[in-house]
């Protein structure tokens, strides 16, 4: 099941505070289920990591780094490969660590579609990489990473730090959709609005009394483990009661005015 953050009035102590709210405004339940949303999908995307862009392009040449080890030229890579032709699944070389040994495998990695391959097969469960879970032999040399021709390891790395944002930018179109409901408006940042995909949408239905639900939906296939891993929506739900017992009260000029800019 997709991630959700969702508003419906089914808790006790936060109805007595939303209708309180809407009663000292003049605005309809429905119209302040709407902004409490839009408010608490806009956190989810603010702490959604990364939290900058250099941030996420830093962590992703990290981990490219941690499995390919990019060789200068194709002539050196291809030289490693006849070596292990004629020797068989390893030889022995020698580093500045001594005597250590290259396996076949660590010259597979030729293009980019291998090492997209390696790269999701050592992904760990909180999104970074792991060369364990693909590279197990020890002593191995260049620290068991995997050769790569420079111009292949560039072009890698280029295309995944372009992903950085695209969990992030699944929460864009609930916030955009309830931003737009409350006439408010939504804040996204350039290198998460550029992503073309953004997999995630608006849920739910809610009447003029607050009966029903709304919820933003985050539909990226990785979303469900890497947000419950931080508790995003226990923290981020948490600061919105918080927030309707101070915050909210004091921004009810400004609700009134959005609601009263048109019929609902």
């Amino acid at each position: 099941m997709p991630v959700q953050p969702i508003v419906n009035i089914d808790d006790g102590a936060i109805e007595k505070k939303l209708r309180k709210l809407a009663k000292q405004t003049g605005v309809s339940m429905q119209f302040i289920c709407w902004d409490q949303l839009r408010l608490w999908t806009q956190s989810m995307l603010r702490k959604t990591g990364p939290q900058k862009l250099s941030q996420g392009r830093f962590t992703v040449a990290e981990g490219v780094a941690e499995l390919f080890r990019p060789v200068e030229t194709p002539q050196a890579l291809e030289f490693w490969k006849q070596r292990l032709a004629k020797e068989g699944n390893s030889l022995i070389t020698y580093t500045n660590r001594g005597k250590m040994r290259l396996n076949r495998s660590q010259v597979k990695a030729h293009s980019v579609s291998e090492m997209k391959r390696i790269h999701k097969a050592a992904r760990t469960s909180k999104g970074g990489v792991s060369k364990r879970k693909v590279q197990r032999q020890p002593n191995l040399a260049f620290d068991g990473e995997f050769l790569v021709a420079q111009s292949e390891y560039r072009k890698f790395l280029r295309m995944k730090q372009a992903q950085v944002g695209f969990l992030k930018a699944g929460w864009v179109p609930a916030l955009e959709f309830w931003a737009q409901k409350s006439r408010a408006a939504a804040s996204v940042p350039s290198w998460v609005q550029r992503h073309a995909n953004k997999q995630g949408y608006p849920a739910g239905k809610i009447d003029e009394n607050g009966n029903g639900f709304v919820a933003a939906i985050n539909s990226v296939a990785y979303a469900n483990r890497r947000i419950s891993q931080d508790r995003l929506v226990e923290i981020t739900g948490a600061a919105r009661q918080r927030d309707l017992t101070r915050g909210a009260f004091k921004r009810m000029d400004q609700l009134a005015d959005r609601f009263n800019a048109g019929a609902i």
